[in-house]
Order: structure tokens, then C-alpha cells, then sequence
């Protein structure tokens, strides 16, 4: 999955999101960025990273 950048800040330090991160696995590294990935909506948070998808191209 393409993304536009590797990582999103958060209040509790930088979060790396990679390709586990789109099969449904984010990592949290201490429990302050546990909570505040709980607080978050997956889908939101790879939406942040992930590069927008092209449009379709359109037939002549």
C-alpha cells in the first residue's frame, strides 16, 4: 500500500504505521499511544498515511 508518509504525531509521541498497520495491526510502544490509538478510528488513522487513490481512467 502506497503511503504518503511513514508516521502520524500524536500527544504521545510519534506512531509508525506500515503494512501490518493496513492488515489491522497497530503497534503501540508504551501505553500512552495505546490509549490514544483506542480513542482513534483505524480507518481514520490510515487515511492519514495512505496516498489518495486515482481516479479511474475514463473511457474515450
Amino acid at each position: 500500500m502506497p503511503r504518503s508518509r511513514e508516521s502520524i504525531d500524536s500527544d504521545a509521541g510519534r506512531i509508525s504505521i506500515n503494512a501490518l498497520g493496513f492488515a489491522g495491526m497497530l503497534l503501540a510502544k508504551n501505553a500512552a499511544q495505546r490509549d490514544w490509538l483506542e480513542q482513534r478510528s483505524p480507518l481514520d488513522l490510515l487515511l492519514q498515511v495512505s496516498q489518495p487513490r486515482p481516479d479511474p481512467p475514463q473511457p474515450q
